[in-house]
Formats: C-alpha cells, structure tokens, sequence
C-alpha cells in the first residue's frame, strides 16, 4: 500500500472535544486521490481514557486518526474496514509513530473496530 500526503492537515478544536478539518485535506492512496471536506469532524481516535497515557490521541497520529475516520464515516464503494484500518497504519508508517504502538492500535481496531464500522453503515 502506497499513501501519499499532498496537504497539512488543519485542524480547529470544537467545543465538544472533537476537532473539525478548517481547510479541504487531499491524500492519495494507491495512485487514488481522497478529499477530506473542510468541515469534516474528527474525534482523533476513540481511544479509551484508560489508554491514552499509553497510545495517546495527537501529536503523530493526528493525520492517520482523521484519514481513519473519514474512512469509517463516509460510505465510499470498495472501501472496506480492513482498508481503512491499514491505511491508518501506513500513515502512522511514515510519521514515526512507532513500531511497538503502531501495532497496538492497528490490532485492537482489527479486534473492535467493526463496532464503529457498522455504526456508520
């Protein structure tokens, strides 16, 4: 799997406690172009509140959660959860995030994502 990332991602706290995309965020994935809409909210991964201090919701990871989240809340023909799911890795991939929390996230969300995933279909 190839991801290409063309543009920062900008983000804007809401007052609820998620974040929404303040400018249109473009992304390829396997040669195919994505648009995350400006406006899109994002919670930056539902980790846990007893986690976090493990995995951690920002910095890094910020641009995978959202790519992973726009996945998971927009039904778009041939994307499947396993996808998404490893699309978030990648992305985790090429922003350092580590091999050791890399694997962590990606493991628990093939475990409980479907939770989520089938929420939004």
């Amino acid at each position: 799997m190839e991801v290409k990332i063309k543009d920062l991602l900008i983000l804007k706290p809401l007052k609820n406690g998620n974040w929404m995309v303040a400018e249109d965020f473009r992304f390829y994935v396997n040669g195919i172009l994505y648009t995350i809409p400006e406006g899109f909210e994002t919670d930056l991964g539902s980790v846990p509140k007893a986690f976090r201090w493990i995995i951690g919701t920002h910095q890094k990871k910020t641009v995978g959660y959202t790519i992973h989240d726009f996945f998971y809340r927009t039904i778009i023909e041939g994307i499947d959860r396993k996808f998404a799911d490893s699309v978030m890795k990648e992305v985790f991939n090429i922003y350092k995030v580590g091999k050791v929390k890399t694997s962590l996230i990606y493991r628990v969300l093939r475990l409980t994502g479907w939770k989520a995933w089938n929420s939004y279909r």
